[in-house]
């Protein structure tokens, strides 16, 4: 979901809660914007119908594939990875200019977790 599906549905999903989604899409997954382990994605918009249920106990929680901030070097560019760990330090925000003539900001934030002796910067 983005944008105006994100603002009509965020109030109304709750976690470990069951939903029925109606009349989303099926669309191809760029894989270079996701960390699903699948060729296919569902997208919702502001027209799709999203209704609580009953709870189903057959339902399996989300997995997660964590790797750790020393695996982060042997994972090729551009994939997308699960990451836990803790943020020890935070830069000020910078701005940037884009090719476009806009603006960005950037943060640094410098993450650890047990397989590294000093933080990664992110």
């Amino acid at each position: 979901m983005f944008n105006k599906a994100v603002d009509k549905f965020d109030p109304i999903l709750e976690q470990d809660k069951v939903y029925i989604f109606c009349k989303g899409t099926v669309k191809v997954a760029n894989q270079k914007f996701t960390s699903i382990k699948n060729d296919y994605c569902l997208t919702f918009s502001p027209f799709s119908e999203i209704n609580p249920t009953k709870d189903d106990s057959h339902i399996s929680k989300t997995a997660f594939n964590f790797s750790t901030l020393k695996e982060v070097e042997f994972i090729g560019e551009g994939k997308s990875l699960d990451l836990m760990g803790i943020v020890v330090s935070i830069s000020e925000a910078t701005s940037f200019s884009l090719k476009n003539g806009g603006a960005k900001d950037k943060r640094d934030y410098v993450l650890v977790d047990n397989s590294v002796d000093e933080g990664i910067k992110v």
